[in-house]
């Protein structure tokens, strides 16, 4: 019986020391991601006339936009943000965010407005690994912009 407790307590040693071997050497993967903003623009009267129609998005403040092409046919389009942008300097992306939306179309805005919108984190090869990421998604109407939930975040499509 002490045979059988003592084969026990090695085997769990062996065990936590594999264990903890595996977390100091940990291999990462190398997916990416890149901070964006999904802007679903079907609902918008007035795009896609034969000519791209623009999408402009801020995150944050005016100083950190990004101008996306709104190809003729194109329901979502993704603003993505350089590396360290999202969140802005001094931002909590922990609370919601102000995004700004302007949707023109060659000559005409048919879209301008703002919603407060909750960023999710994502850390597809783990935080550790890098890289981190944060999306949001938003809808434009001829109205204004409405915040999607984070479970319903489009993707791009075309």
């Amino acid at each position: 019986m002490a045979t059988t407790g003592r084969s026990r307590r090695v085997g769990a040693t062996l065990l936590t020391a594999f264990a903890l071997a595996g977390c100091a050497s940990q291999a990462c993967t190398t997916i990416g991601c890149q901070s964006s903003v999904s802007v679903d623009v079907s609902a918008v009267q007035g795009l896609g006339s034969s000519q791209a129609g623009r999408v402009k998005v801020c995150v944050g403040s005016t100083d950190n936009c990004v101008l996306a092409l709104a190809p003729k046919g194109q329901s979502v389009v993704q603003a993505v943000f350089a590396a360290g942008t999202i969140p802005a300097a001094g931002t909590a992306i922990d609370k919601p965010v102000t995004i700004t939306v302007s949707v023109m179309n060659p000559g005409q805005a048919l879209v301008d407005g703002s919603v407060d919108a909750t960023f999710t984190k994502l850390a597809p090869n783990g935080e550790t690994c890098g890289p981190v990421c944060y999306t949001a998604a938003v809808v434009a109407t001829n109205r204004g912009i409405t915040a999607l939930p984070v479970a319903a975040t489009p993707t791009a499509s075309g």
